[in-house]
């Protein structure tokens, strides 16, 4: 990429036949997306536009690419006749079979400790590894905590860019709490664009899921009341057009993490989750606490354990999934009902007892390691989920009054590197 175009990420689009790319340049003049669809000598320019970032040295730009046809393979590129282009990137539509990949990673919080060139490489590792594991993936959504916040913000911003995987892939960024520190969300405000967005909550629908991104950073009781519209007001009118709806924000309101009885937590808890309830939110994908859980299936606040590796769900239920880090800076103990931490704690060593009720399963091993989900080839689609360690659990969730032709999850954390890799 030259040095007059730079932070370039692809997008999702509001639509299935849009997606969005945003940029940097140096460069002063118009700046333009060239796009061309493989096997077609027609390409269409679509013009940047400024965002009012107030900025001297640069241009944050963005723009809409539109009228994507499915299954088709897209060629790309950023900059200007007059100040040169850079490399083409590609990427690929879904072909909107019903069945299909994703793929969610959480706080690659990249600056931890300064390390920004460590954790960058393993925030390039593990999207490499979730990518090269899963060749059909069609999607990315980072869950928050791009970056850590504290210290210079370039290189860390610069380290979150550097996989080449986020201008091939749409991807779907939400704001975590370190995205508000120092310049607050000026550099998330002005790297991301949101479809169908109202104050950082947005929506967009792939294939059959309904995704509603939310900024739970924002948590007062009049901003819960406004999340809690949006939610209502996004799954009434588009709802029922999908088989899935998922949420995804970055505090997550169930987990073994240290976070739990945190005022923010326990306001978002009690005020978002009844809704999501409510209106027949299937998944919650978060991150935050730096350990995975998996909770029961929940209705609001209250968990429906149900025996076995295989659940059965109803309306009003839903599972919340809280991811570890994608950068490996740092990694959270298992904190009991107590809020009492167990340093060095695994499932093996702890008396689930002392679990949070509503936790189903939880992992921490402090090393960087990997989780798929896929659905069996069955009418009611149970995902098999597999850690590296070869533990496994599945899940059944389909409605009772259509078939889930499920969106298929697949999380990842940094893959373990070798001492060279290290070096």
């Amino acid at each position: 990429m030259p040095p007059q175009v730079f932070r370039a990420i692809l997008g999702v689009g509001a639509t299935q036949s849009e997606a969005t790319v945003s940029w940097r340049t140096m460069t002063l003049g118009p700046s333009y997306v060239q796009l061309s669809e493989v096997g077609s000598d027609n390409t269409i320019v679509f013009e940047g536009i400024k965002q009012n970032a107030n900025t001297l040295l640069y241009r944050s730009m963005e723009t809409n690419l539109t009228g994507l046809r499915p299954g088709a393979t897209y060629n790309y590129r950023i900059g200007s006749p007059d100040h040169g282009w850079t490399d083409i990137s590609q990427f690929t539509t879904s072909d909107g079979d019903g069945t299909w990949d994703f793929l969610a990673l959480a706080d690659p919080q990249i600056g931890v400790n300064l390390k920004n060139a460590e954790q960058g490489h393993t925030w390039r590792t593990s999207i490499s590894a979730a990518t090269n594991a899963n060749p059909n993936a069609e999607m990315i959504i980072s869950l928050g905590d791009q970056v850590d916040g504290w210290g210079a913000p370039q290189p860390q911003y610069n380290e979150f860019f550097s996989p080449n995987q986020l201008r091939s892939y749409p991807t779907a960024v939400i704001p975590g709490n370190h995205e508000t520190y120092l310049a607050g969300m000026r550099h998330f405000d002005e790297h991301f664009s949101l479809p169908n967005e109202s104050n950082r909550d947005y929506f967009y629908i792939r294939n059959n899921v309904l995704f509603i991104g939310l900024d739970s950073n924002q948590n007062r009781p009049e901003d819960v009341a406004r999340h809690q519209a949006f939610v209502r007001d996004v799954v009434a009118k588009h709802g029922a057009d999908v088989d899935w709806t998922i949420a995804t924000y970055h505090h997550v309101p169930f987990s073994q993490g240290s976070h739990t009885n945190d005022a923010d937590v326990v306001a978002l808890r009690e005020g978002w989750t009844p809704v999501l309830s409510e209106v027949g939110v299937d998944v919650v994908l978060s991150g935050h606490d730096h350990i995975y859980t998996r909770s029961h299936l929940m209705k609001g606040t209250s968990a429906v354990p149900q025996e076995g590796n295989r659940l059965q769900h109803t309306d009003g239920q839903t599972l919340y999934i809280t991811t570890t880090t994608a950068g490996g800076g740092k990694y959270y103990d298992f904190h009991d009902v107590n809020g009492q931490a167990h340093p060095g704690a695994n499932p093996d060593s702890i008396d689930p007892a002392l679990q949070q009720p509503w936790t189903a399963f939880w992992s921490q091993d402090y090393t960087p390691g990997l989780l798929g989900c896929f659905r069996e080839p069955t009418g009611a689609h149970p995902p098999d989920c597999r850690r590296s360690n070869g533990q496994a659990y599945r899940r059944r969730h389909p409605r009772q009054v259509r078939q889930k032709a499920g969106a298929s999850l697949f999380e990842f954390s940094p893959v373990r590197m070798s001492e060279s890799d290290r070096n």
